[in-house]
């Protein structure tokens, strides 16, 4: 059974094979909504390896700031609000 691609996956894939059809990055970056610098950090990874490893990034972003004590307080005046 072939596992279903998130849609990070999908845009690394497509940016990827933009890369290897002769692309720029900023072409690419353009296509899958994404920053030109993260295009480049996938590109280094392609060069180094495949699509495979691309495709095997775990899909991490920038760590949260805010603890849970804050979304509690978010939360109460939230709904205090309304």
């Amino acid at each position: 059974m072939v596992a279903k691609l998130s849609e990070a996956q999908l845009k690394r894939v497509k940016a990827a094979r933009m890369l290897q059809a002769g692309k720029a990055a900023a072409q690419a970056a353009l296509a899958v909504g994404v920053a030109r610098q993260t295009v480049y950090t996938w590109k280094k990874v392609l060069d180094e390896s495949d699509v495979d490893d691309l495709r095997a990034m775990v899909d991490v972003g920038r760590p949260g700031q805010h603890s849970p004590a804050d979304f509690k307080w978010l939360d109460a005046a939230l709904r205090h609000r309304a």
